[in-house]
């Protein structure tokens, strides 16, 4: 039998596990915090970029407070004012201790007051209320589905965040969620029962319900905002391209620059606004126990000025949405042209317009009708209900979208495609013009070239560099030839193999075609661990001891040897003078090329990080039938330190072989990040990369031994690029 005491004894011990667990996960998080940050703070400061990561999660911090405290502080504060005017029930008693009565309800012990106002609105039936409940919790759980979903996507689109202000869907009304859903819906009809959970929980817990889901959707507007931070920055610090678009007259760079900024601000208060009028309504509509007692009286006075509020809110981000709408017709992919043409220049244009401004004309008289006073009796003046301005303003607003459809379907087949070239030539034009100025291709120097049909040997004597540079070798047979003699053991591979010029010495290859500035494919000889045998795959193994690729290839384009094999300038690993050097052709392609150390703890195919300086050694190269083995000797790499630090690393990894192992000293450093995309994509995510880096060997320090540093250079391709430069499609 369980006693009052043990019953107590009980709820402490509850209690008491309860705010155990909660400060055991809490602790834990912070500490996941703190790791990420540290290990993050540590590695951009050895690579150099500190102050770029450092901008970047300061803009990253204001934006998401900033967006979170007024995303809050509006849901929250109008759920509050809701609170307030809302209909209450009060008991007979009640009501005859306090105001004189002014509304009565069917059951005889309870009477429903307003707090100092009557109902100015026509009541409402059960079969109003069930309907509106339904659309609502419809809405809300598809508001928190999509805005959830963007926020994921924003911060899971990897290191590549190049569509920063351009991933956002383009339709922001609520038909346009739907329609954006209805592809998740389809592949996951489980989504569609979660959109009516949320939107049902929301109700039935009624007020904390709507409020939590404030707080919810807050978060969601936080994460988006903060996650196009490169936005933001790109608005603060234009670049004029002297260069406008001869449709509104401005200059591109408000189209690159500004034009994302102003449809993020879209996209928040859009969803800000929707979520105020339908939680509020809600609120006022579900209170005095409407439900059980199987009516609504009406909307008081007060309650009805903070929707005509709120609705005139909601009416300006519609008039801005069409407003931009009237920019993003530079977009159109209506018609011959990518861009405005004849049909969104005379139909889409002025429709865009007509709607921004009905829908700033109904907001500012929603506004009006929020603050101005009644200046008759409040018993004599009954107003119809809300709900038919509601209606009113959606039947008119569809008729003039459904209108604005079909005059632009009728212009385009009636008056476009049949004099497609006359109407859209102006607009062929333009698309021409910007589309080259997007591309650089108005800067190129274009000259007239005579072709010859016929080719003397003066000619060729007069070319020698283009003649002997003549390619008999592609580099898909070449990276063949290279799997099959130069891999050397199963766990090296050759990804890729890339063509480039040197400048070798060709006094010394007198045997040979080769010229000053000779065209090779050089090819890096990586470790891909994935190759390493199951038996050897070992903790130890993975980070410790396989940690590099090692030498390259380097082959003539136009040379074969003997038996039609490429004629390699630099191959294999090993000679007969120093272990571990790569062997050349000749002196003077050792004199040529720096080879140096060629270890490549950086590539194509470093998808693990690796751990240096510690006691085992790593595996060098082959030597035979054996391996030969080194200890790391380059700057890169963060000190791993005490075990402090060591927690920390094993904590940013997921990693907890880290804390066990006995193999590291005072020395020993970690190597992170080391696939070179992923590498420069966490370092500069607004650029975009060529998908191929190539290697270079080059001797930078020339002061200092050719054979005492490293000399291989990994190089890519990095682009500003945008979607929204005007009339030019993307490729």
């Amino acid at each position: 039998m369980i006693t009052p005491k043990n019953n107590k004894r009980k709820s402490v011990f509850s209690d008491y596990l309860f705010q155990s667990l909660v400060i055991l996960v809490g602790s834990w998080l912070i500490f996941a915090l703190v790791a990420h940050v540290f290990t993050e703070i540590v590695w951009f400061r050895e690579v150099g970029y500190l102050k770029t990561l450092l901008k970047r999660w300061q803009t990253e911090i204001l934006l998401w407070l900033v967006t979170f405290a007024v995303s809050f502080s509006y849901l929250w504060g109008n759920l509050i004012l809701a609170n307030r005017y809302r209909w209450f029930l009060i008991t007979e008693q009640e009501e005859i201790n306090s105001e004189p009565k002014f509304f009565s309800l069917r059951t005889p012990q309870q009477k429903i007051l307003p707090r100092s106002q009557i109902p100015k609105s026509r009541e409402m039936g059960l079969s109003w209320i069930l309907g509106l409940m339904f659309v609502s919790a419809l809405i809300i759980g598809l508001m928190v589905v999509y805005y959830g979903q963007t926020a994921w996507q924003t911060w899971h689109q990897g290191e590549d965040l190049v569509k920063y202000g351009e991933f956002l869907p383009k339709n922001r009304k609520i038909y346009g969620i739907v329609w954006h859903l209805i592809p998740y819906f389809a592949l996951k009809p489980w989504l569609f029962l979660l959109v009516m959970v949320i939107g049902l929980l929301s109700i039935i817990t009624q007020k904390w319900g709507l409020r939590c889901t404030a707080i919810i959707l807050s978060l969601f507007f936080a994460l988006v905002v903060a996650g196009n931070w490169s936005v933001i920055l790109q608005y603060l610090a234009p670049t004029k391209f002297n260069l406008a678009e001869p449709q509104f007259g401005k200059d591109i760079s408000f189209y690159i620059f500004a034009l994302p900024l102003w449809q993020l601000i879209e996209f928040w208060f859009g969803g800000l606004c929707l979520y105020a009028f339908i939680s509020v309504t809600l609120s006022y509509l579900l209170s005095g126990e409407s439900l059980s007692e199987g009516r609504f009286p009406g909307f008081s006075t007060p309650q009805l000025r903070h929707l005509y509020a709120l609705g005139g809110a909601s009416m300006l981000t519609l008039a801005l949405h069409h407003w931009l709408n009237r920019y993003r017709l530079l977009y159109s992919e209506r018609g011959v042209v990518y861009g405005v043409g004849y049909t969104d220049r005379f139909v889409g244009l002025p429709l865009e317009t007509v709607l921004s401004l009905l829908a700033a004309a109904i907001a500012i008289w929603l506004l009006w009708r929020s603050i101005k006073r009644s200046v008759l009796p409040v018993q004599t003046r009954k107003q119809p209900h809300p709900l038919v301005w509601i209606i009113f303003i959606v039947v008119v607003y569809t008729l003039i979208q459904i209108a604005g459809a079909l005059i632009a379907e009728a212009v385009q087949t009636i008056r476009v495609l049949p004099n497609e070239l006359e109407v859209e030539l102006p607009y062929i034009e333009r698309s021409i013009i910007f589309t080259r100025s997007a591309f650089a291709l108005n800067r190129i120097d274009d000259q007239i070239f005579e072709a010859e049909d016929s080719l003397t040997a003066e000619d060729i004597k007069n070319n020698p560099l283009t003649i002997q540079n003549i390619r008999l070798w592609d580099t898909r047979p070449l990276l063949q030839t290279n799997r099959q003699l130069q891999q050397i053991r199963l766990y090296y591979k050759f990804v890729d193999a890339d063509i480039d010029r040197y400048n070798l010495q060709a006094s010394a290859q007198a045997n040979v075609n080769v010229s000053s500035k000779q065209q090779v494919i050089i090819s890096a000889r990586e470790l891909d661990y994935e190759a390493v045998p199951e038996r050897a795959k070992t903790w130890v193994n993975k980070h410790l001891v396989y940690t590099h690729g090692y030498g390259f290839t380097m082959a003539a384009v136009n040379l074969v040897d003997e038996g039609g094999l490429p004629y390699y300038f630099v191959k294999d690993i090993g000679t007969e003078t120093e272990a571990g050097g790569l062997r050349t052709s000749s002196k003077a392609i050792e004199a040529s090329i720096p080879i140096g150390k060629p270890r490549i703890y950086y590539g194509e195919l470093t998808n693990t990080y690796a751990i240096t300086r510690t006691k085992v050694k790593e595996l060098d190269f082959p030597r035979g039938e054996e391996n030969a083995y080194n200890v790391y000797d380059g700057t890169g790499g963060v000190k791993i330190g005490n075990y402090a630090r060591r927690l920390i690393f094993a904590q940013y990894l997921k990693d907890w072989q880290m804390l066990f192992t006995g193999n590291f000293t005072k020395q020993t450093k970690i190597l992170l990040k080391r696939n070179i995309q992923k590498r420069i994509r966490t370092i500069a995510p607004f650029l975009r990369y060529d998908q191929d880096p190539y290697l270079v060997v080059a001797n930078t320090q020339p002061d200092k031994p050719v054979k005492e540093t490293d000399h291989l250079y990994w190089i890519i391709d990095a682009y500003t690029t945008s979607k929204l430069y005007p009339y030019s499609e993307p490729g």
